[in-house]
Formats: structure tokens, C-alpha cells, sequence
């Protein structure tokens, strides 16, 4: 009699083999959804700060992506040979203008915030043609500079496509950071008073130039408030450079940062809730970013993964 004998069981594996490729399947759209909302909500709802660093020699232009609940998440902008700086957002925030070298010379570029689509605005060609410090016009259609064409540093303002160059002020300033008033009729910036550096507003509609510090005092890198009522600068006080604020209504100065670092560059947060800032000394050999509030409580480091100087930060608007 002939008996019947049953299928050769298969390995359990083979069986289990098609639930496992489902589950990978699921995971991994899981997680590249996951990714697609976390990079969205980073891009789009969280505070997005460029700046300048030195990683490997030269000078590049980076973006720091950071939110309350999230890490942060840097990325260079400018991986290239050459030294770009002086990052300024445009005020809808979907362009930087800054300052390159390369072609050679310094010269005037904006890009997108992915530092793509890169558009040269201005084509300076002399040995001594420095352009440095960069702001923006509420609007948006002009851009503000210094530069020592006249190997004396002056400022200037064009059109934010590069055309109509022409400069603002005859006397001498001081290449430091400088910012336009939020109702775009002034700008603000330093130059040499009688004793040391001062802050300086232009009035734009007259030209008309006065002094807004006037002390024994080095005061430099001047920033407006969101409401135009509050400047935050560096100043030489006390031994140190500190991060102060001067009220424009009653004139009062007060200082947010300690006496035991160096501090310089600050500049708002979009709400004006906090001020980020560049600090060295008793925290850090090398100038890194820092973040207070407004009143300069919680003063805290951003970490960005470059291990060199950090410079200029611009705060997206």
C-alpha cells in the first residue's frame, strides 16, 4: 500500500519572511514621514539664524534651525574656497545678502535660504574696493553698505537688484554692523565721536547726521527693535565689552550681559523677546553664539557644530 506523505515543511523564516518585509516596509515610511514633518516643521515654524564660521581656514556663511522643543540643525550655505560673510536676511526672509570673495574681490551676492540661486549684485574691481557691513530696508528694495572705495569707510546704499549706487554720507564710519530703522526714514551706524567710537543716526529724508551716544565710552554694532523704541549694542563698560540697550524714550541704558566675558554683535529675535549674541572668555576660548531674553535673563549657548569663531549672526525675520 502506497502512503501518502505530506509537504516538507518550510524553515519557519520563509513563513515569517513576508511579514518582516511589511514591517520594514512600514517602519521605513514611518520614519521618512517623521523626517518629511520634523524637516517641515524646522523649516517653517522654527527660528532660523545664519552666521559666519571658520571650520577649515576660510570663512563660511551658515544656518542654524532650532525650535523650544527640537534640536538644532545646522547647515553650510557657502562650502566653497573662498570667504563669504556679513549674512543679512531680506525682510520677507526668503533671501541672505552677503559679502563674497569669489571672484576675487569683495563684491555683494543674495542667495535663497538653501543658499541656492545666487545673483552677483555688485562687480567692484579696485584694489581697494572693501564693501563689509550690509542692511536691509523695511521694504526690501534697497540695500545699505560700507566700503572704503575712497580708502576711508563710507556708507552707501543701491537698489537691491545692484543698481543706482551712490553714497549716503560724506564723513567717515566706523566698518561695524549697521541696521535700518524699522520705518525705513533712518539708519544707524558707528563712526569716531570726540573721544571714541559712538553710535550715529542718519536722518534720510534731509541727510542730517546726530550723535546718539556721546561719552567716554566705546559703543558700536547698533540694532533697532521691532518697534523701533529699543537699540541693542556692545559697549566698552566696566572693562569689558557688554551687550547693552538703550531706550529711545527716556534715554535709559541698561546692561543685560556679565562682566567676566567678552560680548559683542547682538541683534533681536523676530517678537523681540530675546537677543542672540556673540560671547568669548570665561565661557568659551572661541566666540560662540549665545541666546538671553530681552531683559538678559537665561543666557544660554546655541550649540552649531562648528568648532571655530562664530561672527555676525542675522536672526531670520
Amino acid at each position: 500500500m502506497m502512503r501518502m506523505v505530506g509537504s516538507p515543511k518550510k524553515p519557519l523564516y520563509f513563513s515569517l519572511y513576508p511579514r518582516l518585509i511589511l514591517v520594514i516596509t512600514v517602519i521605513c515610511v514611518l520614519i521618512i514621514g517623521a523626517t518629511l514633518l520634523i524637516g517641515q516643521h524646522l523649516q517653517f515654524h522654527g527660528d532660523v539664524i545664519a552666521f559666519v564660521g571658520r571650520s577649515r581656514g576660510n570663512l563660511d556663511i551658515y544656518t542654524l534651525t532650532f525650535d523650544r522643543n527640537l534640536p538644532g540643525m545646522t547647515q553650510n550655505l557657502t562650502d566653497n574656497f573662498a570667504d563669504d560673510t556679513a549674512p543679512v536676511w531680506s525682510p520677507d526672509g526668503s533671501r541672505i545678502a552677503f559679502v563674497s570673495e569669489i571672484d576675487g574681490r569683495p563684491n555683494i551676492y543674495t542667495m535663497n535660504i538653501s543658499g541656492d540661486d545666487r545673483q552677483q549684485l555688485t562687480h567692484f574691481r579696485g584694489v581697494n574696493d572693501f564693501v563689509h557691513m550690509l542692511a536691509w530696508s523695511p521694504d526690501g528694495t534697497q540695500l545699505a553698505f560700507t566700503s572704503n572705495f575712497e580708502n576711508q569707510w563710507h556708507l552707501y546704499v543701491m537698489d537691491s537688484n545692484g543698481d543706482n549706487v551712490r553714497q549716503l554720507w560724506d564723513g567717515v564710519i566706523v566698518t561695524s554692523p549697521i541696521d535700518w530703522s524699522p520705518d525705513g526714514t533712518q539708519i544707524i551706524f558707528t563712526a569716531n565721536g570726540a573721544t571714541n567710537q559712538e553710535l550715529f543716526v542718519l536722518e534720510l529724508a534731509t541727510g542730517e547726521v546726530h550723535a546718539l551716544t556721546d561719552d567716554i565710552h566705546w559703543d558700536a554694532a547698533p540694532k533697532w527693535s521691532p518697534d523701533g523704541t529699543q537699540i541693542v549694542y556692545r559697549s566698552h563698560r566696566g572693562g569689558n565689552f557688554g551687550i547693552y540697550i538703550l531706550d529711545e524714550t527716556d534715554g535709559t541704558i541698561a546692561r543685560l550681559t556679565d562682566r567676566f566675558s567678552e560680548n559683542f554683535d547682538p541683534v533681536w529675535s523676530p517678537d523681540a523677546s530675546r537677543i542672540l549674541f556673540l560671547s568669548r572668555g570665561a565661557r568659551t576660548p572661541v566666540t560662540q553664539l549665545y541666546l538671553m531674553n530681552a531683559d538678559g535673563s537665561n543666557s544660554q549657548r546655541l550649540s552649531t557644530g562648528v568648532r571655530g569663531d562664530h561672527y555676525s549672526p542675522s536672526w531670520r525675520p
